[in-house]
């Protein structure tokens, strides 16, 4: 497995685990976890999306199959029904997060 980290707001890709350039080590890799903040990023390139709850405790909130063929085209009616359904949930959990903290 590899693991590529994308850090909030860096426009970089990190690879944390597997060796090489990203691209050989997609060749080779049976599975790759991205780490991302760049809902467009990922709805582009991930097979399923994990989503995280706002809780300190990392739970996994919901997870979504994207079954749409490569290259994948932002405007697609079930691409833009994806990104609302994830914009929804992240909307919905800031403002149980700020429930939370006040």
């Amino acid at each position: 497995m590899t693991v590529a980290a994308h850090a909030q707001g860096s426009g970089d890709l990190r690879i944390v685990g597997g060796s090489g350039e990203l691209g050989s080590s997609l060749s080779h890799a049976q599975g790759v976890l991205m780490v991302t903040h760049d809902l467009g990023e990922a709805l582009m390139l991930a097979d399923r999306i994990v989503l995280m709850g706002s809780d300190p405790s990392g739970y996994i909130a919901d997870s979504i199959d994207v079954d749409l063929p490569h290259p994948r085209d932002g405007e697609h009616p079930r691409f833009r029904e994806m990104q609302r359904r994830i914009d929804t949930f992240l909307e919905t959990e800031a403002r149980s997060a700020e429930h939370t903290t006040r």
